[in-house]
């Protein structure tokens, strides 16, 4: 400000234009001060807001990563197939898959293999069947109480492959073959609702999809523990696996557990496949 003063004087300028002309500069860098803080703050809300957020999701991460899915997929390879038309009956693709698992058995670094005709946790939504069980609670009017649950079909060696806990009774055997009677593992949330306090081992009950349009009788063979096959974010749900021995779907999921690397792990298995039928297509 002192500066000023003879600069102004020199040069004959009309003291109040000076005045004016500052304070008119001063409301200007008042307003720029102003501009600058919204600036910050907006800065610093939106900073906080992103932390926020983030822990949040950081949050639901680990939770989701602590849920139990059901199943161990650690040291697991899946290969997935589907049988053409020129594939022949199902009786042919069934012998294709154990001539697979029997050569998969022989491999060094191979524990367990099995298939499956619908992935948990795949993109596929897969089906749910109405079932009517026997000894089962009724409704109050008396009739067989319904349940829906979600329909598989797995072989013998696929829950040990994928990590699923046999908790009572057995798994499937070549035996349970298309002239035993029918036979079913079922989920541990199937068990306790559908009899609950009870042994389900060897009770029955009705899925009507057989191809005369009536109720096919199903006899429990094993428990296993729940499997969220939808996401990790929903409940399990109800489950129950039929034989693959009894009947061969179109499409299936190989799995193999082993001690292997996974890249070598996944190299026998596309070789198996490739010994059995070099013809056959795989995919993911």
């Amino acid at each position: 400000a002192f500066g000023l003063w003879p600069a102004a004087g020199s040069s004959r300028a009309n003291l109040g234009e000076t005045v004016n002309g500052g304070s008119g500069h001063g409301t200007t860098a008042a307003g720029a001060g102003l501009t600058r803080r919204l600036l910050v703050g907006a800065e610093l809300a939106l900073t906080l807001m992103l932390q926020f957020v983030s822990a949040l999701m950081l949050r639901s991460f680990t939770t989701l990563m602590s849920v139990d899915s059901g199943l161990n997929p650690a040291h697991v390879a899946t290969l997935e197939m589907s049988f053409g038309q020129d594939a022949g009956p199902w009786t042919a693709r069934l012998t294709k898959m154990q001539a697979m698992f029997d050569r998969l058995s022989a491999v060094p670094g191979v524990e367990a293999a099995g298939a499956v005709n619908d992935l948990p946790l795949g993109k596929e939504g897969g089906i749910s069947l109405r079932v009517t069980a026997q000894e089962a609670p009724r409704t109050a009017t008396g009739s067989p109480r319904p349940y829906f649950v979600r329909y598989l079909i797995a072989s013998g060696g696929y829950f040990q492959a994928m990590g699923i806990a046999m908790i009572k009774g057995r798994s499937f055997t070549p035996a349970d073959d298309s002239l035993a009677p029918f036979v079913a593992v079922i989920s541990r949330a199937m068990a306790d609702s559908v009899w609950p306090r009870q042994d389900p081992i060897g009770r029955r009950f009705s899925l009507g999809m057989a191809a005369n349009g009536k109720a096919s009788d199903y006899t429990v063979i094993g428990v296993v523990d729940n499997v969220r096959v939808s996401g990790l974010d929903q409940a399990p749900g109800f489950q129950m696996y039929s034989s693959m021995y009894q009947q061969m779907p179109a499409s299936v999921t190989v799995v193999a557990r082993g001690t292997l690397p996974p890249a070598a792990l996944m190299a026998r298995l596309r070789d198996v496949v490739r010994a059995v039928d070099p013809s056959q297509a795989v995919y993911r």
